[in-house]
This record gives C-alpha cells, structure tokens and sequence, in this order.
C-alpha cells in the first residue's frame, strides 16, 4: 500500500542526509581554521566569532534549506464496496504536490494485481475551501488519458456521507480515456490560500478523495474507494540539515 513509512527513509532522503553531514563537516572546517584566527572573546562578553559563525551559519543553512523544501503528501485508499471478486485498493494511490501556485494531484494506478482496472471518476470534498478549482493538467498526464469537469454519478457510490466540491470523469468511453494499470492523471487543485492549508486538510480528513474504479477484472465490475488521511513524509532538505545539526552539535561538544 502507499501510506507513507514514517520508518523508511527513500534513497533521495538518505542522500540529503549524506548531503548534510558533508556541508557540516565543510563548515566544521572552516570554523576550526577561523578559531585559529580568531581566538579571543570580545571583551563586552559576546560571544566567540568562531560560535557566532556557527550560529549565523546555521540559521543561514535553515533559511536556504526552507526555500528549497518542496511539500508532498501521499495517500493510500480504502475500499467502500465489494463488488468486484477482489480489492484494489493497493493499486491505487495520489500524491499532492506543492507547485506554487496550485498543488498538483498526481493519481496513479500501479502494479500488476488487476490488469483490467481503470480510474474512471475522481471526486472532492474539500470541507475548509482549500481549493477554488481542481481541473485537469495535459500536461503532467500519460499518454491516453483525458478527463473533463463533472464526472458521472455525480456522487461516488456506496461512500457514504461525502460531499462533492469538485468531480471529474474520464472522457467516454471512460475504460479506454480512464487512469489505467501504469497510467498516470495529473490535476491542478487551485490554491485558495497555501499548500500548507491544503497539507493540513488531507492530514486532518477534511480534505478528502474518493475514486470510481471501473471494469475491474473479467466480470468488469467497479468499486469505490476513500482516501486515507495521512502524514507528509519529511523533506529532503530538513533530513540534510539534520546532518548539518548533527556535525555541529559534535563540534561545540
């Protein structure tokens, strides 16, 4: 399934990392070839220039690591009914990324369970207006598929209480236009205030998304399914400057 691992760290977190203790040793350096230059404490009582440099140095590696963090959250999803022979669920998941001005939904159906099993509707509820539109992006989107605004049903099936703020569906016939096995569907939720809004929302379930997933399987049934609020995995960037912590912490020891 894709819930996020809060155990597991990607390749590209433990690069950061590495990334991270290779700048703190850098600055370590640095610091232990200043301390010869300047080892006298100001006679006010502030601090050492060496301990100055650290700290500024710091907060300066914070501010940049900031700048360049990019926030992601992924999803994994439940099944709500049981109509075909088999659930998909692991098959099926969404990452939001921050993209500045919108956040980018990237749905994505993988893997080899079911080879016949086609995201047909896409549904939002978004109960705090994090968003002002969801429409669809050709642009991040594989080959083949294509959605349009309003998708039918209006409403996903056997969810439950789900309020739709937003729908699309995939252009008929929908098993063919539809996110298939290996296939990916890109849509741009306009931002009504921050992605950090929008991250907070999927955290908490007030920001939630329900799929129709259609001709699954030989009997070419269909199954809903309900996101499952999760937490963002940590950034890149805040694992490296973990490094660069911990390189510090060594050297004012």
């Amino acid at each position: 399934m894709k819930t996020t691992n809060k155990n597991h760290i990607n390749p590209t977190a433990k690069l950061a990392l590495a990334i991270g203790w290779v700048l703190g040793a850098t600055l370590k350096t640095i610091q232990m070839r200043t301390n010869e230059m300047f080892t006298a404490s100001r006679k006010d009582g502030s601090l050492p220039f060496a301990t100055w440099g650290r700290r500024s140095t710091l907060v300066g590696l914070i501010g940049i690591l900031a700048i360049t963090t990019a926030s992601a959250v992924t999803l994994s999803f439940e099944r709500k009914t049981a109509n075909a022979g088999v659930d998909i669920a692991d098959q099926l998941s969404v990452e939001i990324v921050d993209a500045g001005s919108s956040a980018l939904f990237l749905f994505k159906n993988s893997g080899s369970f079911v080879p016949d099993a086609v995201i047909g509707q896409i549904y939002i509820e978004d109960g705090n207006s994090t968003l002002s539109g969801f429409s669809f992006n050709t642009t991040e989107t594989t080959t083949g598929v294509a959605f349009g605004p309003g998708a039918t049903p209006p409403g996903p099936p056997g969810v439950g209480a789900f309020t739709v703020d937003f729908s699309q569906g995939a252009d008929s016939p929908a098993h063919h236009n539809g996110v298939d096995i290996g296939e990916m569907g890109a849509f741009d939720g306009a931002l009504s205030s921050s992605f950090a809004d929008v991250e907070a929302a999927l955290i908490s379930g007030d920001l939630r998304i329900a799929l129709h997933v259609i001709s699954i399987g030989a009997e070419g049934e269909s199954d809903a399914f309900l996101s499952l609020p999760s937490a963002p995995e940590p950034s890149t960037s805040m694992l490296g400057l973990i490094g660069v912590m911990m390189i510090l912490r060594r050297r004012v020891r």
